[in-house]
């Protein structure tokens, strides 16, 4: 018997059948499981930065597993996003601090960890909610121009002055940006 005919003797055998069988079923099944991943679209993010205070922002979740920070006319492009399990960490490009927590396809949910200021604040993202600020009542005045702003009044440490340069159109929609003046180190610049 040639060493040819040894080859296909030992694959037309039994066993070695159903070993094979056994080895394509389970690669098969191990790749037919669909990972879950957030739904691609508009998302409403809100950080719980009081007891009942929000700091709400709204992002697209992309179909590569990245995100667009939107804000105002701005758009913040976020690339470093790890999923693993049903956990997802979302390191931000520009803020120091990362979204750490739990995923499904319509609802994120954990903690932004700032490590320098040893700060963790709950958060939590909705697929599918788009407005930024809820409505609760009509405007009653404008409040178009600049503005001196005092952040942290009651504390001598911490007080600092800002400048807020907003733009009503009609009605209730607002856009602007909060002017920090604070060291270089500490600046920051808010749109909305």
């Amino acid at each position: 018997m040639s060493k040819g005919q040894n080859r296909l003797l030992f694959l037309n055998s039994q066993p070695m059948k159903f070993s094979i069988l056994i080895c394509l079923s389970i690669l098969l099944f191990s790749c037919s499981e669909e990972i879950k991943k957030p739904k691609a679209g508009l998302w409403r993010a809100t950080l719980e930065v009081q007891e009942n205070k929000q700091l709400p922002f709204i992002f697209e979740w992309k179909d590569d597993n990245s995100l667009v920070i939107m804000n105002a006319e701005e758009r913040i492009p976020v690339t470093q996003v790890y999923m693993e399990s049903d956990s997802i960490t979302i390191e931000h490009p520009v803020f120091e601090g990362v979204f750490k927590g739990v995923y499904s396809e319509e609802k994120i949910s954990g903690n932004f960890v700032k490590p320098s200021l040893d700060r963790v604040v709950p958060f939590e993202m909705v697929y599918g909610d788009s407005i930024r600020f809820k409505k609760t009542r009509e405007a009653v005045g404008s409040v178009d121009g600049s503005w001196e702003m005092v952040f942290s009044a009651h504390s001598k440490e911490d007080r600092y002055i800002a400048k807020g340069i907003f733009e009503q159109g009609e009605g209730d929609k607002v856009t602007g940006t909060i002017r920090n003046y604070r060291p270089p180190t500490q600046r920051l610049l808010w749109f909305f």
